[in-house]
């Protein structure tokens, strides 16, 4: 796995030697003056110097050489750090040469530029490894002894005594050797002690790239996890989930293949999730964990690395299918457990098409995300267990009340028949009692009604809603048939509707039920004599539907409540005891079908305004996981 690491990541010293190496050619443009104009002024003293004019021009010229190899190395990006490190190799053996040709013309041994010999080799030392360093240094004390013997070019014998010497070596037996040893033991000792202090140096910076390097590559994998815990969570879909996890995975990876196994409940080992793998491999049949030894290991919490399954003996002892992961061009395996809150889910197996695809890095990172996979696994898992329970709730309520509606219709039309008399005279004891049972039977009727509404309500949250719809038509039909019911509590109700059209998409059975529900409870909850009205508004991307009373209110206590199943106020149930609380859970059921939102604004003996918003012209579909927008209360 390759995580990005920031920008300039490159080794501090390496980068070092590159600036430097510019510095170099800079500082020696100094250098080549500094010889002329110093050559210039020895010449004004009256001092024999015109020789050092040549060397002077040599270093300028050897200077521009190297600059243009400089600036064409700068131009060609990605160049590793060696061509510059074999450049300032080349620069100081050119100074070593330029400088001990300067040394023997000022005196040899005698001269004051000697000195200069322990600058170089500090530089050296500062630039390049200890190694390298004394071979710099040797390279050096050689020329010093050339020009101690007078090999070649390097004669100051002839210079002897110059005006130049600030020490007298030459002439006396032995004192040429003294000196030479002399010099070149000290030129070893600042070799030894600057590169001592450079590679402390070395190491130091080491150690902070290293925990610069770490802390960015934490970093990286922070995110990158983040990133692909946000891929894995965006869905509850099981199937989905394992998809996008097995995927993922292989992509992070860089493997060829994935697969995920989870642990049944009689104990194998199936592949739910695959990608990369062929249809072939994948049909090879089931794992068995009493000879599969890795799927073993894994699931007991460690993570397995195979860095060769082609090795002697090691694929046959591991896999199960050694054959098939040979023609698959399987060569390298990691798998490691999908745990969740310790619990054993199972594995997941990155396969790689080359033997040791995979390091500790990939081991380490991929447990990180096998866990936050584990954890949207088991959370889809439950998800889709208590959809499944949902589902069984509601198959069994709807039973329960289809069952129920076809006698107590039948017991309610008998009590109904009997009430008129079509039995017989009925003495007014027994009408009481007759009179009771009919109510409480209607009270169940209503609530096998209910309960039939919000079961359909929970299964139209998947289905498609299409159907253009008038909600001003809707609103009209419903006052229509709660009128007389109101004038006969001397209730005005008043619509308001607007004379243009107010469509929407939705579900014609559905919008019917909500706005039933909600002028129904109006009016049930508003004293006699009091007001409702229904008013419908229009914009280009919504329809508003606000139904107000000036009945009892909803206590602020009660208001958070209100949409939940089966909750009725306090002061709801002292006035009646007709309801059976789930008219409100119907109607919230119904806007988040929709796509819409419920407002609720009450106080207790101030009435209650309820608003709903559903987009017009949008996705009344309801698809996705039917959790709409939660209801928004306002106390008044």
């Amino acid at each position: 796995m390759k995580l990005p690491l920031p920008a300039g990541g490159g080794v501090p010293l390496d980068n070092e030697l590159i600036a430097r190496v510019g510095w170099f050619i800079h500082l020696r443009w100094l250098a080549g003056l500094a010889v002329l104009v110093g050559t210039t002024a020895a010449i004004g003293l009256g001092m024999e110097a015109v020789a050092l004019y040549p060397v002077g021009v040599a270093i300028l010229a050897y200077n521009v050489a190297l600059a243009r190899v400089n600036r064409w190395l700068s131009t060609r990006k990605g160049t590793a750090a060696e061509p510059w490190r074999l450049l300032a190799h080349l620069q100081i053996i050119l100074d070593w040469v330029a400088l001990s040709v300067l040394t023997t013309l000022t005196g040899g041994l005698e001269s004051p530029l000697l000195l200069l010999y322990t600058l170089h080799v500090i530089l050296a030392a500062i630039l390049l490894p200890r190694r390298e360093c004394l071979a710099q240094t040797t390279t050096g004390i050689l020329l010093i002894a050339a020009m101690a013997q007078g090999w070649g070019v390097f004669q100051p014998a002839a210079l002897a005594h110059s005006p130049f010497a600030v020490v007298h070596v030459y002439g006396e037996d032995g004192q040429v050797l003294y000196y030479l040893l002399s010099v070149a033991g000290m030129l070893y000792l600042c070799a030894l002690l600057a590169s001592s202090v450079a590679e402390r140096l070395r190491a130091r910076e080491r150690e902070l790239l290293d925990a610069r390097n770490h802390e960015a590559r934490m970093y990286a994998e922070m995110a990158l996890l983040h990133e692909l815990a946000k891929s894995i969570t965006e869905t509850l879909d099981l199937d989905v989930v394992l998809q996008r996890v097995a995927e993922q995975a292989a992509r992070v990876t860089q493997a060829r293949a994935c697969s995920i196994r989870v642990l049944s409940e009689s104990g194998e080992l199936p592949v739910i999730a695959a990608y990369g793998l062929s249809e072939a491999y994948l049909r090879k049949g089931q794992v068995d964990l009493a000879r599969s030894l890795v799927d073993r290991k894994a699931l007991l919490g460690e993570p397995v690395l195979v860095e060769d399954v082609a090795a002697a003996g090691e694929g046959a002892s591991l896999f199960q299918y050694p054959e098939e992961l040979a023609r698959e061009g399987i060569r390298s395996l990691l798998c490691v457990p999908l745990r969740a809150q310790e619990r054993m889910l199972g594995v997941v197996r990155v396969y790689g098409a080359q033997p040791k695809a995979f390091d500790p890095e990939d081991v380490r990172f991929l447990q990180h995300f096998a866990s936050l996979a584990a954890i949207g696994i088991r959370n889809a898992r439950t998800l889709r267990a208590l959809q499944e329970a949902d589902r069984e709730r509601s198959q069994f309520v709807r039973t329960v009340a289809h069952e129920l509606r076809s006698p107590l219709a039948a017991i309610l039309g008998n009590l109904r028949l009997i009430l008129q008399g079509y039995a017989g005279a009925v003495p007014e004891q027994t009408r009481q009692l007759l009179e009771r049972a009919h109510h409480r039977g209607e009270l169940l009727l209503a609530l096998a009604s209910d309960l039939l509404a919000l079961v359909s309500g929970r299964e139209a949250a998947g289905q498609a809603i299409r159907e253009p719809l008038s909600l001003a038509a809707l609103v009209c039909q419903a006052a229509g048939d709660l009128a007389a019911q109101a004038r006969a509590r001397a209730i005005t109700l008043t619509v308001d509707v607007p004379e243009g059209p107010a469509d929407l998409l939705g579900h014609r059975d559905q919008l019917v039920r909500l706005i039933d529900n909600l002028l129904s409870n109006a009016v049930k909850y508003t004293p006699d004599g009091g007001n409702v009205a229904v008013r419908v508004r229009t914009s280009d991307h919504a329809v508003e539907l606000v139904v107000e009373d000036s009945g009892i209110g909803i206590p602020r206590e009660d208001q958070e409540r209100i949409f939940e199943e089966f909750f009725r106020s306090e002061n709801a149930r002292q006035l009646t005891d007709q309801g059976t609380g789930l008219g409100l859970a119907i109607v919230k059921r119904i806007v988040d079908n929709h796509r819409g939102t419920i407002a609720l604004e009450s106080a207790p003996g101030q009435g209650t305004r309820v608003t709903v918003m559903f987009p017009r012209g949008g996705n009344g579909s309801g698809e996705g996981n039917g959790a709409g927008p939660a209801a928004t209360v306002t106390a008044g």
